[in-house]
C-alpha cells in the first residue's frame, strides 16, 4: 500500500484545502480540462508523492506508473510558487477502483478498515489500483512497482505490505 510519508513536515503543496482541490478536480473533469494551476506554500522541498490535499504526483513518478498501469487517467497540475518565480509539473492521477477486498479482512467495530487482506484472484491483472471498498481508498501497488518506486530514490512516500488470499485459500479458511 503507498501512503504518504508524513515524516517530512515541510514540503511544497498546493495552497488549498481538500474540499477545494476536490471541487476543482471535478470541475476539471466534468469540462475536460486537462490542466489545474495551484499556487505552492512553504517550497523548500517537493514530493514525489502527495496524497494532501489531493493526489498529487511528480512528472518522474508519473512516468513509472504509467509503464505498469496503462487505465490511469491523469491531469497535469502546475505548482506555482510566486516568491521564487518557479513551476512545477504536477499529476494528478485517477487510478482504476477495484472491489478486491476478502472476507477475512478484518474491519473495527467503528466500520473502518484495520487489516487489509486482498483477494488475489480480483486483482491479478492489475498493478496499481485503489480499493472501492474502504471509505479511505487506499492505494495498492505491486511488488513489481514498489521496487521501481524504490529503486528510483523517489521521496514523499512509504509503503506498507498488504497480505493476499487467493479462493482456494479463502475456501479452506472458510470451511
Amino acid at each position: 500500500m503507498l501512503s504518504q510519508d508524513h515524516r517530512i513536515p515541510s514540503y511544497a503543496y498546493p495552497a488549498i484545502s481538500r474540499t477545494e482541490g476536490l471541487k476543482q478536480l471535478e470541475q476539471a473533469r466534468e469540462k475536460d480540462q486537462s490542466l489545474l494551476q495551484f499556487y505552492v506554500e512553504n517550497s523548500q522541498d517537493y514530493l514525489d508523492w502527495m496524497d494532501r490535499p489531493i493526489c498529487m504526483v511528480s512528472d518522474q513518478m508519473k512516468s513509472l506508473m504509467a509503464v505498469y498501469e496503462n487505465e490511469i487517467k491523469w491531469i497535469t497540475a502546475i505548482l506555482a510558487d510566486i516568491q521564487q518565480m518557479t513551476q512545477k509539473i504536477y499529476w494528478i492521477p485517477e487510478f482504476p477502483q477495484l472491489s478486491a477486498l476478502s472476507k477475512q479482512s478484518i474491519w473495527a467495530k467503528n466500520g473502518t478498515l484495520q487489516k487489509i487482506i486482498l483477494d488475489e484472484d480480483v486483482v491479478e491483472e492489475y498493478k496499481i489500483f485503489r480499493l472501492a471498498d474502504s471509505a479511505t481508498h487506499e492505494l495498492i501497488v505491486d511488488l513489481d512497482v514498489a521496487e521501481c518506486l524504490l529503486k528510483f530514490n523517489l521521496k514523499g512516500f512509504y509503503l506498507t505490505e498488504v497480505s493476499t488470499v487467493c479462493k482456494m485459500e479463502q475456501e479452506i479458511i472458510l470451511e
